[in-house]
């Protein structure tokens, strides 16, 4: 009998072994208290003092210096030194007040269309009839907001939108709609 249930889930407990020693492994790097590696100190010679770091300077370079003379030196000048070419300040210049200009608002759309599902119904069948004339139009179910293309024994395509509204109102026409989740909330603008 403990033959017959080590062999049918001795896969199990090897699982769950491999499992726990794997979640053990990884604790350290998940927590954040991993183990962190000193380099500069020795393993072997813990309780040793480390060797004091000496920080190179460098050499100091030999300057020749002039012997002192008997002669005083000049006394410093207090007079204003004369500008020259690099001293100058540059002069603010002030130029002239940019001119406000009032630009008109940005328009809003211009609702076009359908006023009914009836009439989004036809825009969208005609794009499909377009593409394919023994095609069908549906809405698209379950809150996708879309419309779908069906033709039998072909893979349904989505109904492009903004290209149904171009067919029935003109080529500024492009398509909003305020609930996309609703497939009959699609209009029709021009801005």
């Amino acid at each position: 009998m403990v033959q017959r249930l080590a062999r049918e889930y001795g896969w199990l407990g090897a699982a769950v072994g491999l499992g726990t020693l794997v979640l053990l492994c990884s604790v350290p790097f998940v927590s954040g208290t991993s183990l962190t590696w000193n380099s500069a100190q020795s393993v072997t010679a813990e309780s040793a003092e480390p060797a004091p770091f000496v920080v190179p300077t460098p050499l100091e370079s030999v300057t020749q210096v002039a012997p002192p003379t008997a002669a005083p030196t000049p006394a410093p000048s207090w007079a204003k030194p004369k500008p020259t070419a690099s001293s100058r300040q540059p002069v603010a210049r002030s130029s002239p007040t940019p001119r406000r200009t009032t630009a008109a608002p940005p328009r809003e759309p211009v609702l076009l269309g359908p006023s009914d599902s009836g009439q989004l119904w036809g825009i969208t069948d005609a794009w499909c009839k377009q593409r394919d004339r023994d095609s069908y139009v549906q809405p698209g179910q379950q809150g996708d907001g879309r419309w779908w293309c069906f033709r039998w024994g072909v893979p349904p395509t989505t109904v492009d939108m903004n290209a149904a509204c171009r067919i029935r109102y003109g080529s500024s026409a492009f398509a909003q709609t305020s609930n996309g989740r609703d497939p009959n909330a699609w209009r029709c603008y021009r801005s």
